[in-house]
């Protein structure tokens, strides 16, 4: 079953929150409030989302988080491969030759289409988009 980890949801809800509020920064503490996800888990996923550049953050009195760009600029693809690493529905979608069947494997090429249409599929859903669906 191809799942993303709580965490990696934990920080979308968290994304999507700062993505209603953008401009504006957002506190970990009014996070954690807003979204109902403990503090410590809040703050653990902003400083690994800092880490990859999807948020900023100013210390201070007018301090806080907000994400590195607008909401339109990031896709679910982006934030999944950034807190996760890459999307491989199966290991040979990782890289050609990890796998020693892969010669004689009649599955992988649908396997690669599929996984391409997954990734593209994360691909063209921004955070601009989750906030205001059709």
């Amino acid at each position: 079953m191809l799942r993303i980890t709580k965490l990696t949801d934990y920080a979308i809800i968290l994304l999507t929150n700062l993505a209603e509020n953008h401009p504006n920064r957002l506190s970990a503490a009014t996070l954690a409030q807003h979204t109902g996800i403990h503090l410590p888990t809040v703050s653990k996923l902003l400083k690994n989302l800092q880490r990859q550049n999807i948020v900023t953050s100013r210390l201070g009195v007018a301090g806080g988080y907000q994400l590195a760009e607008s909401p339109d600029q990031f896709s679910l693809a982006q934030i999944i491969i950034a807190l996760e690493g890459p999307i491989a529905l199966t290991q040979c979608n990782l890289k050609p030759g990890i796998c020693d069947r892969e010669d004689s494997c009649h599955a992988r090429p649908y396997w690669q289409q599929i996984n391409g249409a997954v990734l593209n599929t994360l691909g063209n859903i921004s955070l601009a988009q989750i906030i205001k669906p059709n």
